[in-house]
Parts: structure tokens; C-alpha cells; sequence
């Protein structure tokens, strides 16, 4: 697979993990990207990332809620609402899980709302992710706490 945020010099220069940790500081977003797969007649669009306990108790049942937008005529409109489950059920201090959720469609731009988990409940993010500087200003639209670039891989 192959980094286009990094081969482009478009990649965001803010440390995701300092810069969007939670109040409580217990869970933090390390790493989003949206993957592109190409198949035989169409491309398949998802978003992994990585989650990771900062705190010092075990965390259990953290998903993740986002809300993709698209552009239609000149205007914001949510694409898709929907939640992800991390791939481990309970996460240990320290530790560091990964999630991915097949989207609908590819997005123009992806917040991801917040984080929940059984111990921490519901955590605010926030975060607008934009795959160009264009659509990293359309993030401002919106008025999310952080903007951040998505970076793209294609498989």
C-alpha cells in the first residue's frame, strides 16, 4: 500500500495522538485513514484507525462514532452516521487496538464524533478529517475542536 499523504507532502504535521486526547485523557486517537480497495468494477472505501488506553484502568467496549459529509451544491450535507467497535473488547492500559468499517460511499470529509466505552462512557471528539487542504477548510464549516488530515492508501 502506498502513503499518497506522505508521497504528496500533504500529511499533517499535528501529532494526532497529543492533539486529540480525550479530556480525561484515558483513551486517545493515534491514527485515522480512509483505504480505498479496488475491485473488479467498483472501489470499496474504509476507515481504520487506531485507538489507545492512556489511563491506568482497563477500558472495555469502546466504539467509535463518526459522520461522513459530502458536498451537494455548495453545501455541507451528512452522508453517513454510523459506529465501529475497536477489535478488542477490553483494553489494557497502555495498550493499543485498531478499528475498520466499510463506509457506504467515499466522503468528503469525516468527523469523528466521539468515543465511548462502559468505564468512560460518552467522550467528545470532535475531529474533522480531510484528505486535501480544500477539504480540511471545509472542516471549518462545520466548527469541529480539531482538523486533521486523512490520509489515503489504496489497496
Amino acid at each position: 500500500s502506498i502513503d499518497l499523504g506522505a508521497l504528496c507532502g500533504s500529511k499533517s504535521s499535528l501529532n494526532l495522538s497529543a492533539v486529540s486526547l480525550t479530556n480525561k485523557q484515558n483513551l486517545a486517537i493515534e491514527t485515522v485513514k480512509l483505504i480505498i480497495k479496488q475491485t473488479d468494477d467498483d472501489r470499496e472505501y474504509y476507515v481504520a484507525g487506531v485507538v489507545r488506553n492512556t489511563g491506568n484502568i482497563a477500558q472495555k467496549y469502546i466504539e467509535v462514532f463518526y459522520q461522513g459529509y459530502e458536498l451537494i451544491d455548495g453545501s455541507l450535507k451528512p452522508s453517513e452516521s454510523n459506529k465501529v467497535f475497536v477489535d478488542n473488547v477490553i483494553l489494557q492500559p497502555g495498550e493499543a487496538t485498531t478499528f475498520i468499517k466499510k463506509l457506504k460511499r467515499d466522503p468528503e470529509l469525516l468527523i469523528l464524533n466521539s468515543l465511548d466505552s462502559v468505564e468512560e462512557g460518552s467522550i467528545p471528539l470532535n475531529i474533522c478529517y480531510g484528505s486535501s487542504v480544500g477539504k480540511r477548510e471545509l472542516c471549518q464549516r462545520l466548527s469541529p475542536r480539531i482538523i486533521s488530515s486523512l490520509d489515503t492508501i489504496f489497496k
